[in-house]
């Protein structure tokens, strides 16, 4: 698990999705056991009549333990990451040259979608939009 964490602390916008797969195989070969094995620990210390309590007990820490997890990760991403950085972010990758440059029309993009989503998301409705959400969507 400590692998896949150090692993993670590498990811920039240009992984690409072969390194990532992998990088998510290592961090799930190394949680993933320990939820069984740690049910298995509480089942084996507790008295048969305390059984269901033990494991119901397990459940309840672990979804305090995932909840106060979360709320911690992304209160890090809100305090470090901002709109500026992250338009600054979106700008740089469709720089021509760039790995994701902007698609041509007619070959990706909301031009290609099928054709229920183009009527729905079209340029117009976009530039019809309040200006807040206008500027982030482009």
């Amino acid at each position: 698990m400590g692998v896949g964490v150090f692993l993670f602390g590498n990811l920039r916008g240009d992984t690409g999705f072969g390194p990532l797969d992998i990088w998510m195989l290592i961090a799930g070969l190394g949680v993933g056991p320990t939820m069984a094995i740690f049910t298995l620990i509480v089942q084996n210390d507790v008295p048969f009549e305390r059984l269901g309590t033990a494991t119901s007990d397990l459940t309840l820490f672990r979804q305090i333990g995932t909840s106060v997890g979360l709320t911690m990760a992304f209160t890090l991403f809100r305090e470090n990451l901002t709109w500026t950085s992250i338009h600054d972010s979106i700008v740089a990758a469709l720089r021509p040259g760039s790995r994701f440059e902007r698609p041509h029309r007619g070959t990706r993009g909301i031009r290609s979608q099928p054709a229920h989503l183009g009527r729905w998301f079209s340029f117009e409705r976009v530039r019809a939009l309040p200006a807040v959400v206008r500027d982030g969507l482009l």
